[in-house]
């Protein structure tokens, strides 16, 4: 593995070790990479086969628990980033379905095949609906984040950008065009929406999307700069005070030696940004500023 490269991390929140379950259970968490997107999430239950999880930054698995045996099954979790898997996140639950009679929940599922059969054909065709229906899910995930912030996640950054540039995108557009997965896109559109970075307006069974006036922070290059969000707080530092070292950008934005000299070299194959030397404490300068 590059030494300059660190691992994602995952975490599950969900459930504590040795938690009593029964039924469908909701297992979900939280994963994070400090300088890549998270792209998928795996589980495996009792030593099983890696199966995919829902959502990525924040995921989820719905689990049957109704045929298992009673008795403790350990679940491990993983998070991958195009490139390295995070170390496994574990637990342990203890499934005691003896309180269960599933018989009594046969007529609810029924009930509820019924109605989902039956609004199918309408959300098929309505993206408004859809994404209405979409978001009520998504909004237990959203807490408050700083203005400041909201652009420092990367996805919700290309997000951002993309609507900046071709105002008047639907979902099913952003959503192919950037290669997202639903929960992802509808949760960080949310955030963006309420935040005040973009707007929304319903048109012909379609919900369009438009950056909003004054919604990217001053001074920054986020909406046509090709970078992560450290990247961009290092372009950034450097437009403010000139040139400095990586062992100045190290200290003045607390970021590990690994970290610089990874964005460095990005930044400098990009032609953003140019060395006076290839020392540590050899000034740094930018070329040229994106618009």
């Amino acid at each position: 593995m590059d030494p300059i490269m660190e691992l994602p991390s995952i975490e599950i929140t969900s459930h504590s070790n040795n938690d009593p379950i029964s039924g469908l259970i909701n297992l979900s968490g939280t994963a994070s990479d400090p300088l890549f997107e998270i792209t998928s999430i795996q589980i495996s239950i009792d030593g099983g086969d890696w199966i995919f999880a829902s959502g990525t930054d924040r995921w989820y698995y719905i689990w049957n628990t109704n045929n298992l045996a009673n008795r403790e099954h350990e679940i491990r979790i993983r998070g991958y980033n195009g490139r390295y898997y995070s170390e496994n996140a574990s637990i342990t639950l203890y499934v005691d379905s003896s309180k269960e009679d599933s018989s009594n929940r046969a007529p609810i599922i029924i009930a509820i095949t019924v109605v989902v059969f039956g609004c199918v054909g309408i959300i098929f065709y309505r993206e408004d609906i859809r994404f209405l229906l979409l978001s009520l899910y998504t909004v237990p995930l959203y807490s408050k984040i700083e203005k400041s912030d909201i652009l420092d996640q990367s996805t919700r950054n290309d997000i951002y950008s993309f609507i900046s540039k071709k105002p008047g995108s639907n979902y099913s557009t952003i959503k192919k065009r950037l290669d997202l997965g639903t929960s992802s896109l509808v949760y960080h559109l949310n955030v963006l929406q309420k935040e005040g970075f973009i707007r929304s307006k319903k048109e012909m069974g379609r919900k369009l999307f438009f950056p909003k006036a004054g919604g990217l922070p001053f001074g920054t290059f986020t909406v046509s700069a090709p970078t992560s969000p450290i990247h961009q707080r290092i372009l950034n530092h450097l437009k403010e005070t000139g040139p400095k070292s990586r062992k100045d950008l190290e200290d003045s934005l607390s970021l590990k030696r690994q970290t610089v000299s990874y964005c460095m070299k990005s930044l400098e194959k990009r032609g953003l940004v140019r060395a006076r030397g290839k020392g540590r404490n050899d000034p740094v300068e930018i070329i040229h500023e994106k618009q």
